[in-house]
């Protein structure tokens, strides 16, 4: 993967958050993440022009056709969430210079967001999946 296409996610992230498609709803979007030199698939949930997580996944596709492992690493299970400084063109339109990154829910007033990402719904990887159903999610 080139590193100019994870550059132009996130500038395409932040002319989302510009836009103002984000205002009074939660937008969920993909794009890659390098934290601390490593590269995650992530998800990226956005409200009120603002990064509210970025959620990487916990199994990568590697089976079959798919190669995943190629290009980004699994987030490690018990990691938990750490804060990842945003790059300046998503800083300077959400106001915020870091975001948490890692294994999440969102909890709004009357619900609460989790997610699963493509491999973590098959039985045989099922694990990332029953930690969020143990905590009610």
């Amino acid at each position: 993967m080139e590193t100019d296409t994870e550059a132009h996610a996130w500038e395409s992230l932040a002319a989302l958050l510009s836009s103002g498609c984000t205002d009074g709803l939660v937008v969920d979007v993909g794009l890659p993440v390098t934290h601390r030199g490593v590269r995650f698939n992530c998800r990226a949930f956005l409200l009120n022009r603002r990064v509210l997580l970025l959620r990487p996944k916990l199994v990568l596709a590697d089976c079959g056709n798919y190669r995943e492992g190629r290009w980004f690493t699994a987030w490690p299970g018990g990691r938990g969430v750490e804060s990842f400084r945003l790059p300046p063109c998503v800083a300077a339109v959400a106001g915020q210079l870091t975001a948490p990154l890692g294994h999440a829910a969102l909890a709004f007033h009357d619900v609460t967001l989790a997610t699963e990402l493509c491999e973590a719904r098959e039985p045989r990887w099922a694990a990332p999946r029953r930690s969020l159903a143990r905590a009610r999610l």
